[in-house]
């Protein structure tokens, strides 16, 4: 509604210094919301994809780097004993945070023990690759958290810019209709660029209309004499 009210004004511009002032503050929320709109959707966006990326990351350290892990302390925990409890997987699901600190406790004490668990078959680029797996884990993370707050914080602005266009917007009104009072076909442009169709809903289905059922047909009465009366009696 803002932009079309805008671009009315904009197509009928009016020397008056008020008008001009609050034409020029309509133009710049709109760019604004313009802009938050983009940060609202790339933010919605970019968290998905950060989500995504986390989520695979995630299966990747649990399932390659992690399980390797823990079934060679296993295995060589009759002959190491420090190696006893020292690795044990997390959980499949649960907070990620929770995730994140449990493998990067066992990558430490896993570079504490790198020597033995290499002589056991770590594998000579283990450390290496769970160290950048987990830095991985830690960046996605926090890039789903940076495009969560855009996306919030972009909401909130259009939110703050639409209450501020639709002031301004009735500011206008107000002068449109004093200019155009004798101007049916001005005042008629500018009602439409004004009309605000809604509340909105994505998705929405219309609701159908309910279609009355048909009365119920009467019984036909049989002809002849009524049960009771004299005629029957008779």
């Amino acid at each position: 509604m803002a932009r079309r009210a805008l671009d009315f004004a904009l197509a009928h511009p009016q020397a008056d210094a008020g008008y001009t002032a609050v034409v020029s503050r309509l133009q710049q929320e709109v760019a604004q919301a313009d802009q938050a709109s983009v940060l609202q959707d790339t933010g919605d966006e970019r968290e998905h994809a950060a989500i995504a990326r986390r989520t695979a990351v995630r299966q990747e350290v649990r399932t390659q780097h992690l399980l390797r892990l823990t079934r060679l302390a296993k295995r060589a925990a009759k002959e190491h004993p420090e190696l006893a409890g020292r690795f044990t997987l997390p959980p499949t699901r649960g907070p990620n945070r929770a995730f994140l600190v449990k493998a990067t406790a066992m990558l430490q004490d896993a570079t504490a023990q790198k020597d033995l668990l290499a002589s056991i078959g770590l594998g000579d680029t283990f450390i290496a690759e769970l160290t950048q797996a987990v830095a991985d884990l830690d960046k996605a993370t926090a890039d789903a958290h940076a495009a969560r707050a855009d996306h919030v914080g972009a909401a909130a602005q259009l939110e703050q810019l639409a209450a501020l266009a639709a002031v301004d917007v009735s500011v206008i009104d107000t002068y449109v209709r004093r200019i155009y009072a004798n101007d049916a076909m001005a005042l008629a442009a500018w009602k439409s660029a004004r009309n605000l169709a809604g509340p909105y809903t994505p998705g929405a289905a219309a609701t159908p209309a309910v279609v009355p059922a048909p009365a119920p047909t009467p019984t036909p009465v049989a002809e002849g004499p009524v049960p009771g009366s004299s005629e029957t009696v008779a």
